[in-house]
């Protein structure tokens, strides 16, 4: 199956069936995301525009996730889903990602690379995003 986000900035794949997506920029989609299919879904094929260090942890904390393709990847997030055994298909590598105005590195690269533990990064990201009401059982914040 060959995948085009096209006008989509996520598309998540089970069994070769696109089983979400999202026009959404940010990491935001990505944890909605993990936070619907988490304890549904094995071994899923991640397609998304870019991966820094927060969605690498996002990904990794997830578990159900072996595989990412993207157009943009940071060195930090390059390293750790290498280290994670997440295969990664890639276009570019960049140092940093970088916020809306590339004007500084993105505030969650920077939160991401001061979490040794996923799931405390990912139940953290949570509470700051604002999306505990999404939150349908303790398994997704573990």
């Amino acid at each position: 199956m060959t995948i085009k986000l096209g006008k989509y900035s996520l598309i998540l794949v089970s069994e070769n069936k696109i089983i979400e997506s999202s026009s959404n920029p940010g990491l935001k989609p990505l944890i909605i995301c993990i936070m619907k299919w988490k304890e549904k879904v094995k071994n899923c094929e991640l397609h998304d525009k870019v991966i820094g260090l927060a969605a690498a942890k996002a990904i990794t904390h997830s578990n159900m996730i072996y595989k990412v393709i993207t157009k943009v990847v940071s060195k930090k997030a390059k390293e750790y889903l290498k280290s994670n055994k997440i295969e990664l298909i890639y276009d570019k590598v960049v140092n940093n990602i970088l916020n809306k105005d590339h004007s500084n590195i993105c505030p969650m690269e920077i939160k991401a690379s001061k979490y040794k533990d996923d799931a405390t990064f990912f139940k953290d990201t949570i509470e700051i995003m604002q999306l505990k009401h999404l939150v349908t059982g303790p398994h997704i914040l573990t």
